[in-house]
């Protein structure tokens, strides 16, 4: 956890050094904008982030191997998420966290207001009713599986999913 007046900073760049940060590391930086992760990190926890809503970029090195569900949880304002070339686990595309395969859906830029899911990906597990609340979503052909917590808090106005979509469709306003 920083100390001190973490009210000020605005960027922090973790040394290679760092392999562990707590959760709630960085709560009270209410200016924070951008935060480089280390490539040492293997492990990004639960509300790493806790809500900073000025925060607008963030970079993931290389070593992590587990994202967890909540970790950027409460970051409002966020526009750029990047994720090093050379990290085997994960990719951003389009705004969207996918695994390295590019079949599970892990998170959405909160700014992003037009979700379209890319058609590589088969499963979501991120929730976006309470982070990212798009006016609209458009489910790719290949999605066979939303978690429960995907449409959670949603304010989605506009849900369509592709005609080729074999495990979704949707009936007036109900997506079965």
């Amino acid at each position: 956890k920083l100390y001190g007046n973490v009210g000020a900073v605005k960027s922090v760049k973790l040394p290679n050094t760092v392999n562990k940060i707590d959760e709630g590391a960085f709560c009270g930086m209410v200016n924070l904008k951008e935060i480089v992760l280390p490539d040492s990190l293997k492990v990004i926890e639960n509300n790493l982030l806790c809500g900073d809503k000025s925060l607008t970029k963030i970079t993931v090195g290389v070593a992590v191997r587990d994202i967890e569900k909540n970790a950027f949880s409460g970051v409002k304002n966020l526009h750029k998420l990047a994720i090093k070339s050379a990290n085997r686990n994960y990719v951003v595309k389009d705004g969207f966290l996918l695994n390295n395969g590019k079949k599970e859906l892990l998170y959405a830029i909160p700014t992003k207001k037009k979700l379209k899911i890319p058609s590589s990906v088969e499963k979501i597990t991120c929730k976006i009713g309470s982070e990212v609340n798009p006016s609209s979503l458009v489910l790719g052909k290949n999605v066979k599986k939303i978690s429960k917590e995907f449409f959670y808090n949603s304010k989605i106005k506009s849900i369509k999913v592709a005609k080729t979509n074999k495990t979704f469709a949707m009936s007036g306003k109900s997506l079965y």
